[in-house]
């Protein structure tokens, strides 16, 4: 329980960033993304897109976004559930053209990166009131491939790019699954701490 759970918060935490991985419109495809804090590199998620429709795979649940019906399910195979979360949509609607809080763009050429000629920019934006940088590197005008903090500290890489459509039974819960009752938060930290 404690890995779901502790996935369920990592998962939260990437779905907006992963938001920002789509343009308008809307894209399809998979991947699988790699993040890195620092010189960590974290293993790769499987990662799907399908218009407003994300998953993500995590180790022992999938995390399921729908901004089409401003909802979030946490699907769990080996136990047959399911938890569901209401969403608030225009949180999580980013672009690549402008990410929350972007001041300026500035174009710095194009770039080979995995086999795909991309086109970097370096992005500057304000977070909680401070001015920080990232370089972004983007396929097509539309998939944001990577995003890259300009001092190293984090990054966020889609691997393995595949531009075909998502089979759409990715982004449901299966029909046999148990819908169960999203714990309150002091129930979330006891699994995860127990405490």
């Amino acid at each position: 329980m404690r890995t779901i759970l502790r996935n369920f918060l990592i998962t939260t935490a990437f779905v907006a960033l992963a938001a920002s991985a789509m343009a308008q419109p809307v894209q399809q495809f998979s991947a699988d993304m790699v993040t890195w804090q620092g010189k960590k590199q974290a293993d790769p998620i499987p990662f799907y897109v399908s218009g407003e429709k994300s998953r993500m795979d995590l180790e022992g649940s999938s995390m399921i976004v729908r901004r089409d019906k401003n909802v979030m399910w946490m699907v769990m195979p080996e136990k047959k559930t399911y938890m569901e979360m209401a969403i608030d949509s225009d949180k999580l609607t980013k672009t690549y053209q402008e990410i929350e809080g972007e001041v300026s763009r500035e174009p710095l050429g194009t770039e080979e990166l995995n086999g795909m000629q991309v086109e970097k920019s370096l992005v500057t934006y304000e977070d909680d009131g401070k001015t920080k940088k990232m370089y972004q590197w983007i396929k097509d005008g539309a998939i944001a491939v990577r995003s890259e903090d300009v001092d190293g500290k984090w990054a966020v890489e889609f691997q393995n790019l595949n531009t075909d459509k998502p089979d759409d039974s990715l982004f449901e819960p299966p029909a046999d699954y148990e819908a169960m009752q999203m714990p309150t938060m002091k129930g979330l930290m006891k699994g995860i701490f127990g405490q």
